[in-house]
């Protein structure tokens, strides 16, 4: 793996790599695209994308990989209910990976994002030019 985003130091991609812990992948579109993409081969196999809207189906019960939470920032209170849910659900482990545009922590202060998610999904932060 090569290019690495400059807030993952050594220890972080080991971690990635061997441990895969859930990461919280904060800043812009374009940098996240390209994170997800360099880092794609380290997550646990196989990677299932989900949106986090309704129309949005989760693996099934069984899937023992990794699930890429696209935008978790835009997601509907009801989706993220069904996500935590569905993790509460998992036997076996499953790597969650999160991107947002938008800081996490600020809408779980307002409301409008689930602390208790958030705490999941927030094991590893990388900030890659989230807005402050």
């Amino acid at each position: 793996m090569t290019n690495f985003p400059a807030d993952l130091d050594t220890v972080d991609l080991e971690a990635i790599k061997n441990v895969r812990p859930n990461l919280l992948l904060c800043g812009p579109d374009g940098v996240l695209r390209t994170t997800l993409d360099t880092l794609r081969p380290s997550f646990r196999q196989p990677v299932y994308n989900w949106t986090g809207h309704a129309h949005a189906s989760l693996p099934p019960h069984e899937f023992a990989g990794t699930l890429i939470f696209e935008h978790a920032s835009s997601a509907p209170g009801e989706q993220q209910r069904v996500l935590l849910a569905w993790l509460g659900q998992r036997t076996p482990r499953v790597q969650v990976v999160s991107t947002t545009v938008e800081p996490l922590f600020a809408l779980v202060q307002r409301g409008a994002f689930l602390d208790s998610l958030f705490y999941h999904l927030n094991t590893l932060y990388v900030d890659l030019g989230c807005p402050a």
